[in-house]
């Protein structure tokens, strides 16, 4: 009876080391899996950050090109302003250059017609006298 025990025994045995390691095969084929999925879903989370990182860089560049651009309109915008004032410097400068040679030349004409009329009187007081000068002489 011993000996159908220690068969009976090592049957038992032999029965769990082959239940053993077919529940190990599983065990390393579920691991497997199991890494598997774990190794795709990183690869697809990897991919979904890619993703987002590449328009989030898109945004930026089209924000960046949008800065520039905007900065180059206000470059734009400043010359433009600059030019303007330095066009309305020069215009008032000539405009007070015309005014002091308009004002200078009606002093000038003022000053010809005070002496034209000096003249013209003192022409006249001439007249006068070479006049009453004739008329003495006649009488």
């Amino acid at each position: 009876m011993k000996d159908a025990q220690i068969a009976t025994l090592k049957e038992d045995l032999k029965r769990l080391k082959e239940q053993l390691q077919v529940e190990n095969r599983q065990r390393q084929t579920d691991r497997a899996a199991q890494v598997e999925e774990e190794s795709l879903a990183a690869r697809a989370r990897r991919d979904d950050v890619k993703k987002d990182l590449s328009e989030i860089l898109a945004q930026l560049r089209q924000q960046g090109n949008a800065i520039e651009e905007q900065k180059h309109r206000c470059e734009e915008h400043e010359v433009g302003k600059t030019e303007r004032r330095r066009t309305k410097e020069k215009h008032a400068q000539l405009f007070d250059e015309w005014r002091q040679d308009i004002s200078q030349k009606m002093t000038e004409c003022a000053d010809d017609m005070s002496m034209l009329k000096t003249e013209g009187a003192l022409k006249a007081d001439v007249d006068l006298v070479v006049e009453q000068m004739q008329r003495q002489k006649r009488s």
